[in-house]
Order: C-alpha cells, then sequence, then structure tokens
C-alpha cells in the first residue's frame, strides 16, 4: 500500500506516528511526530477539517475515527491519508475518483471569469447547479444554448 515515496512524503510533513518498539516486541505506535514542516502540516489539518463536511468517503473515514479516538486525532489521520491521495494522484497522474463533476466544472467557470474569458451567451440555469438544496453529487447534462 504504502512506497518508499509515500512514507518519506509522510515525514516530510511530520504526519508519520511514533513508534517505540525494542526487539522483536510488538510496536507502540504514538502521535504524530512534527518534525517535518508545520506549515504545510497546518494547512492539511485544515483540508481534513473542511473534509469532515463535505460528502464522500474522506467523510466517513473522519466521522469513523471521530467516534472511536476523538476529534484532534481524526484530524491528523485524515491528513495523513489525504496525503496519501495527493501523492498517488501526483506521481501516478491520475484525477480525483470522488470528485463532483458538476462542482468542479461550476469551480473552473468561476476562475475563468476571474482571470478574464469572457461570459457565456445565455444557459438555462439549472437549481442543482447552485448547490441549493445538497443534490451537487448528480452531473448534470449540459445547458443547452437559449436564443
Amino acid at each position: 500500500m504504502f512506497s518508499p515515496g509515500t512514507l518519506s512524503v509522510f515525514s516530510y510533513f511530520g504526519l508519520n506516528p511514533r513508534v517505540r518498539q525494542s526487539g522483536d516486541n510488538a510496536g507502540y505506535h504514538g502521535r504524530i511526530t512534527k518534525q517535518g514542516r508545520s506549515h504545510p502540516r497546518a494547512m492539511l489539518v485544515e483540508v481534513a477539517w473542511s473534509v469532515s463536511l463535505t460528502p464522500g468517503p474522506l467523510r466517513v473515514f473522519i466521522r469513523r475515527v471521530r467516534e472511536k479516538r476523538g476529534n484532534q486525532i481524526a484530524a491528523a489521520a485524515t491528513a495523513r491519508k489525504l496525503t496519501v491521495v495527493i501523492w498517488h494522484m501526483l506521481s501516478e497522474g491520475e484525477e480525483y475518483v470522488w470528485s463532483r463533476p458538476a462542482l468542479v466544472d461550476w469551480k473552473l467557470r468561476k476562475l475563468e471569469l476571474v482571470a478574464g474569458y469572457s461570459a457565456p451567451k445565455k444557459f438555462a440555469t439549472c437549481v442543482d447547479a447552485q448547490n441549493t438544496r445538497g443534490n451537487f453529487g448528480r452531473h448534470l447534462a449540459p445547458a443547452r444554448v437559449l436564443t
């Protein structure tokens, strides 16, 4: 599951747990080491808090850990899992499987408008595209141009 690259990424961010082990005895896994970069680690933990509000598998994970271990440990564990996801996305050139296409399209369009691209002709609007009732997970059919 973990390649040498992911283990070094954990160390870089200081998200790897302390392991106390002597001889053949079972090791004790403690808190994260915090020996790496603190700013990116703090950003990953903030993203973990944000993920706890967004539907998807990471939300299920953080809730499951939160019930067993508490809020802070759940956030650190989710930050570590996010590090694995990001590492594999970057190293293998894949996209995030659980992304919501309508939300991604909407955010990209907002960035295009901020960057100075022209506004499109009048398009038919859809209430679901505004995420008013949390129905953003559906992939909507492209809107048709009104004349």
